[in-house]
């Protein structure tokens, strides 16, 4: 459960936290620290609802680069 915290959950808080705060490199922070374990529930699972994690993967490098195109 501790691993599940901080592979899945904390970077889900960073990156609400460069939404409010207008910081790229934070979002880019949440994309790369989520990427390995999203992956893997993303592929590893087919057909799962844990492949939604794909699209929040998605979502987090969406966001980063408009925050990257706004400065």
């Amino acid at each position: 459960m501790l691993i599940l915290l901080a592979m899945l959950v904390a970077p889900a808080v960073l990156g609400l936290i460069a939404s409010f705060t207008n910081r790229s490199r934070l979002m880019s922070g949440a994309f790369v620290w989520s990427l390995p374990y999203g992956l893997y529930l993303t592929v590893g699972t087919i057909p799962s609802i844990w492949n939604l994690f794909g699209l929040m993967l998605a979502c987090y490098l969406i966001a980063a680069i408009q925050m990257r195109k706004r400065l």
